[in-house]
């Protein structure tokens, strides 16, 4: 660990393996070094083309990365829908490289389209009256939310093209329609 005490300093192995444990409780960091935290963690699970045993396991470091997104988010250090969006960004990174994997949170297409979903700030029928309007009306609390919504589904949309016809879910269609006219 450096001088000064700071995770966000620590050696890789050491980092993922007290974030796979669960370690440190959320609010025992600063809000702005949880950030830092999941940006170090993130590249060790994304880029892992390493050698084999050179680094901490691509099992440790996805749950080190998943513990440290919900962590920041619990600090405060971050808003759950950009933790979302991180987790597609980084599954759609994998999936690129990987199979899809049931069960694996980050390689299972299934739970990322259960997370967006989750997530999404409006409904479908919301987002389709809006689409038709936002550029005239200009109503910004509408159009935050409709850019929320293309927020989740760009990286969605993309990962699930990525793994393939058979991930695809039906409850998208309506939302992949609307994408091109979303802010």
């Amino acid at each position: 660990m450096a001088a000064d005490g700071t995770w966000a300093e620590r050696e890789p192995a050491e980092l993922v393996a007290e974030l796979a444990a669960g370690r440190p409780a959320p609010g025992a960091l600063p809000r702005g070094e949880w950030q830092t935290v999941v940006q170090l963690v993130r590249p060790l699970v994304v880029d892992d083309e390493r050698p084999a045993g050179t680094g901490p396991s691509w099992e440790s470091s996805a749950a080190a990365f998943e513990y440290a997104l919900d962590a920041a988010v619990e600090a405060g250090a971050m808003r759950r829908r950009d933790a979302v969006v991180s987790r597609l960004q980084a599954s759609r990174a994998l999936l690129r490289k990987r199979p899809p994997r049931p069960g694996v949170p980050l390689l299972d297409p299934r739970h990322q389209v259960e997370l967006a979903l989750a997530e999404l700030p409006l409904t479908e029928d919301e987002a389709r009256a809006g689409a038709a309007t936002w550029r005239v009306e200009r109503d910004i609390e509408v159009m935050r939310r409709l850019r929320g919504a293309k927020l989740l589904l760009t990286p969605l949309l993309a990962l699930l093209s990525d793994a393939g016809p058979e991930w695809w879910d039906e409850r998208l269609a309506g939302w992949a329609a609307l994408l091109p006219d979303l802010p």
